[in-house]
């Protein structure tokens, strides 16, 4: 069994608004408003666990393979196998 826990972090910005009016007046007089600016930071994590197989080591490497050149298959005369070894 292996284990990889993936975190995040980071932080965004909000605003609160908050009104003042004199008590009966709301119709006739224009409020106050008040803004609050505020910096809240998150964090979030996972763990997943999952089974290995046949002795292999999870693999998370990007490949990218050139298959194409003009609309022209590239022939690779079985020098190369383009299939996941896992």
């Amino acid at each position: 069994m292996s284990l990889v826990r993936l975190t995040v972090e980071g932080t965004y910005y909000g605003t609160v608004i908050t009104y003042w009016t004199v008590g009966g007046s709301e119709d006739s007089e224009q409020p106050i408003a008040v803004l609050e600016k505020g910096e809240n930071n998150f964090e979030d994590w996972t763990e997943v666990v999952y089974k290995q197989t046949e002795g292999k080591a999870l693999d998370l490497s990007l490949r990218k393979f050139i298959i194409k050149v003009n609309d022209k298959e590239i022939a690779t005369n079985g020098k190369f196998i383009r299939e996941n070894q896992m």
